[in-house]
């Protein structure tokens, strides 16, 4: 999934940024309970 994304963009630095905000909401998911 990372490197389809990375693939998207050139310098793959738009793609970290979703993927830290991916990972954001997770973590804020599993800390309020919801799965």
């Amino acid at each position: 999934m990372r490197d389809h994304l990375s693939a998207l963009v050139p310098d793959g630095k738009l793609a970290q940024a979703q993927l830290k905000e991916l990972a954001d909401l997770t973590e804020r998911k599993k800390r309020f309970g919801i799965r």
